[in-house]
């Protein structure tokens, strides 16, 4: 795939769109979404790992993103806020490099209902990024899960706990070399919008970084 079929995919279903929306609540996370480039790097790499197991429900590339703040519920009251709040933090926050490395399931590999590749966060930039995305959403008032963080991208789902270590053993061999992060987003998920019933991830605002 190349890179502007991979830009087509993150326009078609991660397209921006400020107007807020008519719903009294809404569900958001905040995220890092990697470029075209690296996109469409990712899907060829995923090409024959697919192939080899092409009766799981593999996720989008148009979606993939590395959260860094889920909320679940967003009343309207509260946007403007976190909109204010995560503007500050991305100013404060310097553009940092991002990889990816490393594969993984939850809950575990055995009992896998997701399947996942790792961000390459060796400074721990990212984890920070999502630190001040989480202590935003607190501050707005929005109730947001108290867990360990671990950086990751989404490629698969279950519908009932599977064995993925075969799945994880060939996903290990894909890695990525770091590029740079210049912004977090805020995107809404849209449940049974999307392809196949899928949630649609739409970009609701972009805060770049700090160029310094």
């Amino acid at each position: 795939m190349d890179g502007s079929l991979a830009n087509a995919y993150t326009q078609l279903a991660m397209a921006s769109h400020t107007t807020a929306s008519a719903h009294p609540a809404r569900r958001l996370f905040a995220a890092v979404v990697p470029p075209p480039a690296v996109i469409a790097q990712l899907s060829d790499l995923l090409e024959p790992i697919k192939i080899r197991w092409p009766h799981i429900r593999w996720t989008i590339p148009s979606g993939w993103h590395f959260t860094c703040a889920f909320m679940g519920r967003v009343e309207s009251a509260q946007y403007d806020r976190l909109n204010d709040l995560l503007t500050e933090h991305a100013c404060a926050t310097a553009r940092f490099g991002l990889g990816i490395a490393n594969a993984g399931a939850f809950p575990a590999p055995g009992l896998a209902r997701t399947l996942w590749l790792g961000a390459d966060d060796r400074l721990g930039n990212l984890e920070a990024a999502a630190a001040g995305c989480r202590k935003a959403a607190r501050r707005a008032g929005i109730q947001v899960a108290d867990e360990p963080f671990i950086g990751h991208l989404t490629l698969a789902r279950f519908s009932h706990a599977t064995d993925a270590r075969a799945q994880i053993d060939a996903l290990t061999t894909i890695t990525i070399e770091p590029w740079a992060v210049t912004e977090l987003a805020l995107i809404e998920s849209l449940l049974g919008h999307g392809e196949g019933g899928r949630a649609r991830y739409v970009v609701r605002e972009r805060y770049p970084l700090s160029a310094f």
